[in-house]
């Protein structure tokens, strides 16, 4: 009798997660509980929920990662209100949408309102962002090869610049001004950071063992980053300044430069990252 009650239960909490009205309550479960470790054992969290609920252990990754884009998507001023309405759409909708903004967030915000006007459903919905990538209609940015190599000329002109006997060394995304460099990595975050069109390169500046690490965030034709974004990217950075590196960012907005700026001067430490504007017109 308690077994088949307990899974009765189970099968009321999938259902919960999978319905529109019950994702987005659960998934603010998971960040509460992933807020209170701090960098403490995220994974043990995930395991927690995954057998407190029955369900794989990347379903609270899902409903992290939704939850977190749904803030993210609110900080746009046109948007709060769209954000606000994808709360009441399935679990797996907001995970398309989320995944298509990352590389074209004009498409996914379009297709984010017709969704949520009924004008497609979940599997017109993964039919168009599928399309929209095999298309490669993105916006350009630290994935767009082209821009990757343009980028990093202007970014070694203006070090150069800063810095004299500067000399390119490595890329975190495998492009620098000299084209394609796969086996020179950045090690820890920063290379894998996935909400901002942002490359990194390196350069030793007076001495083999001191390394300045340049991050460039811009793109073309691109608009301004959200706030809590760039904030996290700043973060990221001072981080590795506090391991010793110089750390240099390069921005293509002046907005976006004022808000780093702010960031930095919150933090107290507003000599641990250099921030410049960057013209890559």
């Amino acid at each position: 009798m308690n077994g088949d009650g307990a899974g009765v239960n189970t099968q009321a909490k999938r259902q919960t997660i999978a319905t529109a009205d019950g994702w987005y309550d659960l998934a603010k479960v998971v960040e509460e509980r992933l807020a209170r470790i701090g960098h403490g054992d995220r994974e043990g969290v995930y395991q927690a929920f995954a057998r407190e609920h029955g369900v794989s252990r990347h379903v609270p990754q899902r409903l992290a990662r939704a939850s977190r884009f749904l803030a993210t998507l609110a900080e746009e001023t046109p948007f709060e209100f769209l954000a606000s309405r994808l709360r009441s759409q399935p679990l797996a909708s907001v995970s398309v949408i989320a995944r298509w903004y990352n590389y074209a967030p004009d498409h996914a915000t379009r297709a984010a309102e017709d969704l949520v006007d009924g004008k497609i459903s979940l599997t017109g919905l993964i039919a168009q962002e599928r399309a929209d990538r095999s298309t490669g209609e993105r916006v350009a940015g630290a994935t767009d090869r082209a821009w990757q190599t343009y980028a990093s000329v202007k970014a070694s002109e203006f070090v150069e610049g800063l810095y004299p006997a500067a000399k390119f060394v490595w890329a975190a995304r495998g492009w620098g001004p000299d084209g394609p460099r796969f086996n020179n990595k950045i090690p820890g975050l920063l290379g894998r950071m996935k909400f901002l069109p942002s490359l990194h390169l390196a350069f030793t500046v007076s001495d083999p063992d001191r390394h300045l690490l340049v991050c460039v965030l811009s793109a073309q034709g691109e608009k301004r980053r959200v706030p809590t974004a760039i904030a996290q990217l700043v973060l990221t950075l001072t981080g590795y300044a506090r391991r010793g590196y110089d750390v240099l960012l390069l921005v293509g907005l002046s907005e976006d430069l004022e808000v780093a700026r702010i960031v930095l001067d919150q933090l107290g430490r507003p000599d641990d990252v250099q921030a410049h504007l960057l013209d890559l017109s």
